[in-house]
């Protein structure tokens, strides 16, 4: 069940070509709910931080996330994730962050955050 989750996320980051090398911790809370983070070093050498608390029904259901690119020195490309910070947004808690500017933005995963990066 989660660790399944767990194995697909994983694999997604051993088959995209654009990363370098990652790392991830997890901890299964049950059967079907747990969390997984990492960071990520991309060939261009920018950086992402990634964090997913997961529930698995009939499908995965992404209940928090954070999705974190940096360049080397530290400083924010741009973050999706969905803290609940940013009330006046019309896609309430989703969101990105890109510089010091906070957008609307539909909820993401981690395949969809490495198609977005592949093609920057």
């Amino acid at each position: 069940m989660i660790e399944d989750y767990f194995t697909e996320i994983e694999s997604l980051l051993i088959a995209s070509p654009i990363v370098l090398s990652f790392k991830t911790s997890k901890e299964k809370i049950s059967e079907d709910r747990g969390w997984i983070k990492g960071s990520v070093i991309f060939t261009n050498g920018t950086q992402m931080h990634l964090f997913e608390y997961v529930k698995i029904d009939n499908s995965p259901c992404i209940i928090k996330y954070a999705y974190h690119w940096q360049r080397k020195d530290g400083k924010l490309i741009k973050r999706w994730d969905n803290a609940p910070h940013h009330k006046g947004l019309e896609t309430y808690p989703d969101h990105i962050h890109v510089g010091e500017s906070v957008y609307s933005h539909e909820n993401m995963d981690i395949k969809r955050v490495l198609d977005i990066l592949e093609e920057e």
